[in-house]
């Protein structure tokens, strides 16, 4: 636990070091270009990586929360490590943990919306904030019953979250 808090300590420093020193252009993206980054993953009975059973509104509503999130979080000049923490930080900042059948949703990305999510929306969310970034990442759910995490790829190595 320690060597993950200096590693995000040292994370957060070069960040803030790095992005005080640069210009800070904001990607403008839309919904509609969220969703094409992944086309399957954002059209209902498509059993989404995102929450299989959302409607097609509440997955569009995923795409805009996502959008939104990249357009007043994220850079273009942020390097992937800096990516990943913005989006951890954004879940873990703006989501209520509540139990997994509590409010509609809480099992998806649509916790994005909700702003309430159990860990497998939590994971389902960092999950489209990654696609959206261009990040490799994974939706690991070990049973039905048990708990959902992510492996998101970056450098040479695999962060589990």
């Amino acid at each position: 636990m320690k060597k993950i808090r200096k590693l995000a300590t040292k994370l957060l420093i070069t960040t803030i070091v790095l992005i005080s020193g640069m210009s800070m252009t904001v990607y403008g993206m839309t919904a509609k270009e969220v969703t094409a980054k992944t086309p399957k993953s954002y059209v209902t009975g498509t059993n989404s990586v995102y929450g299989p059973k959302l409607s097609q509104a509440q997955l569009n509503s995923v795409a805009q929360a996502t959008a939104d999130f990249m357009n007043k979080k994220i850079t273009k000049n942020m390097t992937t490590d800096a990516k990943i923490l913005v989006a951890y930080n954004h879940i873990k900042n703006n989501t209520t943990y509540v139990d997994w059948n509590a409010v509609e949703g809480a099992n998806t990305a649509y916790t994005l919306v909700t702003k309430k999510g159990a860990c497998s929306g939590m994971a389902r969310s960092m999950k489209a904030l990654c696609d959206a970034m261009g990040i490799e990442s994974y939706y690991v759910h070990s049973t039905s019953n048990d708990h959902q995490w992510n492996l998101i790829r970056f450098g040479d190595g695999v962060c589990i979250m």
